[in-house]
C-alpha cells in the first residue's frame, strides 16, 4: 500500500476515485467539504441530516459522487470529539478507512485531513492516519490459489491531504520502520508449522543482523552441555532440532545509566502437547503458539 502526504489546496486539489472528509461530533462540514458540498448539490449536507450518522467515531457513511464532482465516491468518517483525537485513536481511523475503501471497488482515495484542535500536531496527525491505512492494507495471501478478482482488495494508493504536508514525512518515515518489523512478525505467526519451524525460526532471528542485531544460536549439543534439560525435554518429540537464539542489541552505548532489558520466552512453534485429547477443530491454531517470540 503507498502511502504519500500532499497540500490541500481547494482550488488544485486532484480529486481522486475516492475522497474522504472526516467530520466530528457537531456534524460540521470542514471549508474544503463545503466547498465539495456545493459542487455535489447539498448532498454531504443531506446526508449529515438523515440516517443514523451522528459523526461517532468509527462510523462512515459512502456516497457515490453526483455530476459535477471529480471522484466517484465521497466518503464521511466520524472522528468524535476533536480533543479525543490523539495518535491511537487517529491510527484507528485510518485502519477503518480501508475497508470501506475496499469494499467500494476503489483503486486509490485521497484522505482531506483539516486539523482541528486535536491531541496532536497536523503533521503528527497525518502521520498517524497513513499508519493506520499501512497496518490494516496488511494482507497474508501467499497460500491462497483460488481467490477471484472481487475477493482481492482494489485500494492500492491514499494520499493524505493536509496543510503543511511536509510535517507529517517525517513521523511517517519512522512509524514506517514500525510497519515493517509488525509485517515481518505477522508473516512469521501466518506462516504454517512446516514452513516455520524451530531452525528456519531461527534463520529469521539472523535476518535481524543488518539491523545491527547481534544474533547466536545454540543447538542441542550446546544445549546438552548447558544442562538445558527442560528446554530439550519440551522439543524431544520431533525430528527438527530444537534452538535457542539470543539477541543483543546494544543501542544505548557506553555509560549508560538505563538497566539493560531482558524478554526471555518459548518460541513453540507447534504446540503438540496433550494432542491425543485436542479436538481436530481449531488445530491449527496450535502454530500461533509461537506468537510472542515472534513479536
Amino acid at each position: 500500500m503507498k502511502v504519500q502526504f500532499n497540500e490541500i489546496n481547494a482550488a488544485k486539489t486532484k480529486l481522486d476515485s475516492a475522497i474522504v472528509f472526516f467530520v466530528g461530533d457537531d456534524k460540521k462540514l470542514s471549508p474544503l467539504a463545503q466547498t465539495i458540498n456545493k459542487q455535489a448539490g447539498g448532498l454531504l449536507a443531506k446526508a449529515l441530516t438523515t440516517g443514523k450518522f451522528t459523526g461517532k467515531r468509527g462510523q462512515v457513511v459512502t456516497l457515490v459522487a453526483p455530476q459535477g464532482v471529480k471522484a466517484n465516491y465521497i466518503l464521511l468518517a466520524g472522528t468524535g470529539a476533536a480533543k479525543t483525537l490523539d495518535a491511537r485513536a487517529l491510527e484507528n481511523i485510518g485502519g477503518g478507512l480501508v475497508s470501506h475503501l475496499n469494499a467500494a471497488r476503489t483503486a486509490t482515495a485521497t484522505v482531506f485531513y483539516e486539523a482541528g484542535k486535536g491531541a496532536v500536531s497536523a503533521g503528527e496527525g497525518a502521520a498517524r492516519i497513513g499508519h493506520g491505512v499501512r497496518l490494516r492494507s496488511y494482507r497474508f495471501d501467499k497460500y491462497f490459489t483460488k481467490k477471484t478478482a472481487d475477493e482481492k482488495p482494489t485500494l492500492n494508493s491514499v494520499t493524505v491531504a493536509l496543510a503543511g504536508a511536509k510535517a507529517a514525512e517525517k513521523p511517517f518515515a519512522e512509524l514506517e520502520k514500525l510497519a515493517e518489523g509488525i509485517f515481518f512478525t505477522r508473516d512469521l505467526v501466518s506462516e504454517p508449522a512446516n514452513i516455520i519451524d524451530p531452525e528456519t525460526l531461527a534463520e529469521q532471528c539472523k535476518t535481524l543482523s543488518k539491523l545491527g542485531v547481534e544474533v547466536s544460536v545454540l543447538g542441542e549439543e550446546e544445549m546438552y552441555e548447558l544442562g538445558f534439560g527442560a528446554l530439550l525435554g519440551v522439543g524431544q518429540g520431533s525430528v527438527k532440532e530444537s534452538q535457542l537464539v539470543v539477541m543483543r542489541w546494544n543501542g544505548l552505548g557506553k555509560g549508560s545509566k538505563i538497566p539493560p532489558v531482558a524478554f526471555v520466552g518459548k518460541g513453540v512453534t507447534f504446540d503438540t502437547g496433550g494432542i491425543s485429547i485436542k479436538p481436530a477443530g481449531g488445530m491449527e491454531e496450535m502454530k500461533w503458539d509461537m506468537g510472542g517470540a515472534g513479536t
